[in-house]
């Protein structure tokens, strides 16, 4: 039934179509991950500029400059305070809270961390979108590694400690770029 056709084919062009499809396959793989990239970038963007993420990082940094003087002892003190106060009110309630504001800003950094760590977006990238990584050290580090450790028993707390740690070393990776960026705001005004 089937009939097979004997082509013989110089070990040349099987040596430079070999090449081809090894090319195409290398270009192919180049385009699906900036393909990957930009979904990425688009989809945290979004979420970065949103209202919620907006009024999260406004109300951070308003209660640890108000309430707590940017001291970071009183500013884990406040936050447990806040938290046991917040955790007995109405659930439709919490999503004002400051814990869920925290938690909004903390997993969307673990998140970009994560990304970051496995590549997915480049160094620039975060470089250029995330100049305000400060609000890690300054209001997440102390929470997310000390007072949350207090507060709640974790069930999967190593799990947890990792994506903090990231998040933490994406911090540290980018200091004196953040540093340097705040300078020159501060020189401008």
């Amino acid at each position: 039934m089937w009939q097979f056709i004997d082509v013989n084919i110089e070990p040349s062009c099987a040596v430079i179509g070999t090449i081809a499809v090894i090319i195409i396959a290398i270009v192919s793989l180049r385009i699906s991950k900036k393909v990957l990239t930009q979904q990425t970038l688009v989809d945290l963007l979004k979420e970065y500029r949103s209202p919620q993420m907006c009024f999260a990082i406004q109300e951070l940094w308003s209660a640890y400059r108000e309430k707590c003087q940017s001291n970071k002892d009183e500013w884990i003190s406040y936050y447990k305070d806040k938290y046991e106060e917040e955790y007995l009110s109405k659930f439709e309630e919490r999503q004002y809270s400051l814990h869920y504001q925290r938690r909004i800003v903390s997993q969307f950094y673990q998140q970009v961390a994560t990304l970051y760590y496995k590549k997915i977006l480049p160094k620039k990238v975060v470089r250029v979108y995330w100049t305000d990584l400060e609000i890690i050290e300054e209001i997440l580090k102390p929470i997310d590694k000390d007072a949350m450790q207090d507060i709640i028993e974790r069930k999967s707390v190593k799990e947890v400690e990792n994506s903090v740690d990231q998040m933490i070393k994406l911090c540290n990776e980018f200091k004196p770029l953040w540093k340097k960026f705040k300078i020159n705001n501060e020189s401008k005004v």
